[in-house]
């Protein structure tokens, strides 16, 4: 690495948590995209009971805007999943 700034220090950790951003917040739109787009999945649309596949697309919608909201906040996998479970409560 000869360009002074990948060396600096702290531009690793910069360059990943950014990184990271970028990923979940991807990811939240993918999940909003795949229930309400016209990519829709087959793990949701064969679901054909009302009463299960409303709550659950809800459930998926407040989840995606979740990952957009707090992209940059330092998300992990234990917060993805601690947030997903407070969701479906």
């Amino acid at each position: 690495m000869t360009f002074p700034l990948y060396r600096a220090e702290g531009f690793c950790r910069a360059y990943l948590d950014g990184v990271m951003a970028d990923s979940y917040g991807y990811a939240g739109t993918e999940i909003i995209r795949r229930v309400v787009g016209d990519s829709k999945v087959m793990e949701v649309t064969s679901v054909t009971d009302p009463d299960i596949r409303i709550p659950m697309e809800r459930a998926l919608i407040k989840m995606g805007i979740f990952l957009i909201r707090e992209r940059e906040s330092g998300l992990n996998g234990s917060a993805v999943t601690r947030a997903f479970r407070g969701i479906l409560a």
